[in-house]
């Protein structure tokens, strides 16, 4: 699965994130074909992984950081074993909100917190950093217009918040998410056969060499 690979890196953007699956560490060539499968309990974890990266995201509100940051500084403050200097630097350092804002992603937390309806062109933001975070590659025209739709009509029904989860979650629970996949997206050859697209080769070459996806 390709999501064992990913598995790290969604560890930095996550407290903690659990591994769904049981993957080898094993040497040499292994199909896991049939111990990659997705049951009851991988799906739980995947989904509370991707509830929790989601949840990074949007984060609270500006005012409930505003807030934290005000609860924060009056302990700090308070504080008599700390001079003033030490004071100002721990605050500095440490207020809730500079952790909080590294996870932040502007549009997902902007669009999240917004009161009405947001713009199209807000709508189109979300799902390209869906795509970034979960696919790493931009979405094409169809499927812009295809989650663009979904996120719109999954907000109208919960509000932009669950709007964003929706949308999230779903392009979080691809199989292109969880799987390598290698269907071969070149252009057909006279003889009715395909080779693998210059994306697929990348992918093929970089998880063959490192185990990882490639840089860009």
């Amino acid at each position: 699965a390709r999501y064992g690979s990913i598995h790290t890196q969604l560890g930095k953007h996550l407290n903690k994130a659990s591994q769904p699956f049981s993957i080898s560490d094993l040497p040499g060539i292994r199909d896991f074909a049939a111990t990659g499968r997705i049951d009851g309990p991988t799906l739980e974890l995947l989904l509370l992984n991707a509830d929790q990266l989601v949840q990074n995201q949007i984060g609270p509100t500006e005012d409930e950081l505003a807030a934290m940051d005000k609860d924060f500084i009056a302990q700090v403050m308070a504080d008599p074993q700390l001079s003033e200097k030490q004071k100002k630097g721990k605050i500095n350092r440490s207020k809730p909100s500079n952790k909080i804002r590294r996870w932040l992603h502007k549009d997902v937390h902007a669009f999240a917190h917004a009161e009405g309806t947001p713009p199209s062109s807000q709508m189109e933001a979300v799902v390209r950093t869906q795509f970034h975070i979960h696919l790493g590659r931009q979405p094409n025209g169809e499927e812009i217009n295809r989650y663009t739709k979904f996120l719109r009509e999954a907000r109208r029904k919960g509000g932009n918040l669950e709007g964003v989860r929706a949308v999230s979650t779903t392009i979080a629970l691809l199989p292109e998410t969880i799987y390598r996949m290698e269907l071969g997206l070149g252009k057909e050859r006279p003889d009715g056969r395909r080779g693998l697209s210059p994306r697929e080769l990348g992918y093929a070459i970089s998880y063959a060499l490192r185990d990882t996806g490639p840089d860009k």
